[in-house]
């Protein structure tokens, strides 16, 4: 009797372990993305910056609405290229040491952006990283 009660216990017990092992298959651990070993060449405006960090917590004071200090970051071409008028480009691609964007977001010696909130650590990286790749925007 208690073999069999142990093997009722058993297939009681099948559907729910089944179902944590399939939910678990898909809960891989995908690293770092800032991590040099993890293959990320691809960032894009489209794709990563602007829905992830830019959108978020700059475009209320930076949009097609405000465009505080007249910087619309919902116009890419406007403030991404070194022919702009700004004196110093808020985006070199492939230059983030030289790139205002990054200036601002870090506070060094400028003002920090966005105003009253810093962005995480982890976020800076990732634009400065998208910077080196030469700040594309698909």
């Amino acid at each position: 009797m208690k073999q069999s009660s142990a093997l009722l216990n058993l297939f009681r017990l099948l559907p729910m372990l089944t179902l944590f092992l399939v939910l678990a298959q898909g809960c891989t651990d995908q690293g770092d993305p800032l991590s040099p070993d993890n293959n990320n060449d691809s960032l894009t405006w489209v794709a990563d910056i602007w829905p992830d960090v830019i959108q978020p917590d700059c475009s209320g004071c930076h949009g097609p609405v405000t465009a505080n200090a007249g910087l619309d970051f919902s116009e890419f071409n406007e403030w991404i290229n070194e022919d702009s008028e700004q004196s110093n480009p808020y985006v070199v691609p492939g230059d983030p040491a030289n790139s205002e964007l990054i200036w601002r977001l870090e506070g060094d010696g400028v003002e920090q952006m966005p105003l009253g909130d810093e962005l995480q650590p982890a976020d800076i990286e990732l634009v400065k990283l998208w910077i080196e790749q030469g700040a594309k925007y698909e």
